[in-house]
């Protein structure tokens, strides 16, 4: 038979014509500024993992190196939950969670990077560490993973006072999300 077409904000499972949209909040709109990061926690979602060096630190489905963004991705194009699955080999139980967990308004952390003196914006528009390639999302993705500033550093080859003071920028910020 034919795959149930589930777009993103839409639970029912029914196809639609409308485009996919996710609700307010539910998953990390970009900035305006390119600075400000918007972070989905992902830790409380069952089907993925934070494994530190597999692919930058990112969420990842358990057991694989295919991140969470790339679902969002492949459903921003109208493609099926269903076709997901088979292409990358995930069960489709796990790929059903990740989508329940990204419209459900998952828990988001956000950090304006702005006047950060050790972080700067990379010519392809993403904040990355001052004199580095190093992308700070990827300092607050390592940490969930339940790992510290100093390993990021030594992982990353990050001066380490430019990781603290990322840290330290966040905390004055409010930042809620889990830090070293």
């Amino acid at each position: 038979m034919g795959e149930t077409l589930l777009r993103r904000g839409d639970m029912s499972g029914a196809a639609e014509d409308t485009p996919p949209v996710l609700p307010v909040g539910s998953w990390p709109q970009h900035s305006e500024n390119p600075m400000v990061l918007r972070m989905v926690d992902w830790r409380d979602c069952p089907a993925l993992e934070y494994v530190p060096g597999r692919k930058g630190g990112q969420a990842t489905f358990i057991g694989r190196r295919i991140p969470a963004q790339a679902l969002d991705d492949w459903l921003s194009t109208g493609r099926a939950l269903e076709a997901f699955s088979d292409t990358f080999r995930i069960d489709i139980g796990s790929v059903r969670a990740v989508h329940d967990y990204m419209t459900d308004s998952p828990p988001v952390g956000t950090v304006d990077l702005t006047g950060c003196c050790s972080v700067e914006l990379a010519p392809w528009g993403t904040p990355i560490f001052a004199g580095t390639w190093a992308h700070v999302e990827a300092l607050f993705d390592f940490v969930k993973a339940e790992r510290t500033a100093r390993e990021f550093s030594d992982t990353y080859d990050v001066d380490y006072e430019h990781v603290e003071a990322v840290l330290r920028h966040a905390v004055d910020q409010d930042y809620q999300g889990p830090m070293a």
